[in-house]
C-alpha cells in the first residue's frame, strides 16, 4: 500500500513514512552533531554558482561558516562603533561638565542670533 514501509530484515523496527519522506531517518547516521536541512532559495543557489564559476566549489556547511563569520565580524564592527561613540559622549560631557574649552558667551551669542557665516 502506498505510504506505508514494512521492516526489513535487520531493522531495528517499523519505519512509518509521513508523505515522501521517512519520518526519523537519523538515527543511524555516524555523528554525535545535529542535523540541520537547508533550502536552496534562489539566492542561495545563485551565489554558489557563482562561486562555482570562479571554481569554489564550496559545500553548504562552508557557506554557513563564512556566512556566520561574516556575521560575527559585522556585529563585532557595531559593538565596536557604538564603544567609540560611548567613549566620545563621555569625553564631551567630560568636557563640558569642567568647562575645558567651553566659551559661554559664544553659546549664548549662537543661542540669540543662530549661526552665521562671516
Amino acid at each position: 500500500m502506498p505510504g506505508e514501509a514494512r521492516p526489513r530484515s535487520g531493522e531495528r523496527g517499523e519505519i512509518r513514512i509521513i508523505g515522501a519522506v521517512p519520518r526519523c531517518y537519523t538515527s543511524d547516521v555516524p555523528t554525535k552533531h545535529p542535523r540541520v536541512s537547508v533550502t536552496v532559495t534562489p539566492p542561495l543557489q545563485e551565489a554558489r554558482e557563482r562561486l562555482r564559476r570562479r571554481g569554489v566549489n564550496a559545500s553548504v556547511a562552508e557557506l554557513a561558516l563564512a556566512g556566520a563569520h561574516e556575521l560575527l565580524a559585522a556585529a563585532e564592527a557595531q559593538d565596536a562603533d557604538g564603544q567609540r561613540r560611548r567613549e566620545l559622549r563621555q569625553r564631551l560631557t567630560q568636557r563640558l561638565r569642567g568647562g575645558d574649552a567651553l566659551d559661554a558667551d559664544a553659546l549664548r551669542e549662537v543661542r540669540q542670533s543662530g549661526w552665521t557665516r562671516a
